[in-house]
């Protein structure tokens, strides 16, 4: 994932995160989709080169693909 996509932080720019949309219907940003992968909820399963789509294994075993927000 590319985290903070706002580019290089120089301490005046405002960095702007990615937000996904869940198939579940929910929206995420970067930093959630990385406390769930901290905390275990989430671990990363696929992703797609082409159009940035990735997919996530929930705890209970589901795939949830998160497409990116542009």
């Amino acid at each position: 994932m590319a985290m903070f996509s706002g580019g290089q932080y120089d301490g005046r720019t405002v960095m702007r995160e990615l937000t996904y949309r869940c198939s579940t219907g929910e929206e995420v940003t970067e930093s959630e989709i990385w406390s769930r992968f901290d905390d275990g909820s989430w671990t990363p399963y696929s992703y797609d080169t082409e159009d940035g789509s990735e997919w996530v294994r929930a705890g209970d075993g589901s795939v949830i693909k998160l497409r990116p927000l542009r």
